[in-house]
């Protein structure tokens, strides 16, 4: 992948989370973390 390609994809991978953050109403990224007692492994974030 050449260096524009991937400074795109990030990009709008960070377009994508930016409107997940607006339609969800999310203030701060601590928001999005899993609570402390939450078990260890892989945490999704969806708008669903």
């Amino acid at each position: 992948m050449d260096a524009l390609s991937e400074l795109t994809a990030r990009l709008d991978t960070l377009q994508a989370f930016a409107e997940l953050c607006e339609v969800t109403g999310v203030r701060s990224s601590q928001e999005l973390l899993p609570p402390k007692d939450a078990k260890p492994g892989l945490h999704l974030l969806s708008d669903a």
